[in-house]
């Protein structure tokens, strides 16, 4: 499933709901979640702030819209402190 989806229904808002927070269409949040689009930094952070994410929460959806390679993503993840 994909990160955003995920936190986005954990925090219990509709595709509507995130989507009016970010100022983007519906069609928009769902070709994210597809992976037909990506988030730029500016939306992510805003995605953050909208879902109320903590600093981990932040880092695991700002990796999963990078193109590293997944062992280094994984290792990002584990050694928060890294970055």
């Amino acid at each position: 499933m994909n990160l955003l989806r995920e936190l986005r229904e954990g925090a219990k808002l509709s595709q509507r709901d995130l989507a009016d927070k970010l100022g983007v269409t519906v069609s928009f949040i769902s070709s994210v979640e597809r992976g037909v689009k990506p988030l730029t930094p500016e939306r992510i952070e805003a995605a953050a702030g909208a879902l109320k994410l903590d600093d981990d929460e932040r880092k695991a959806l700002f990796l999963s819209f990078n193109k590293l390679p997944p062992q280094l993503t994984q290792h990002l993840l584990e050694h928060p402190e890294l970055w």
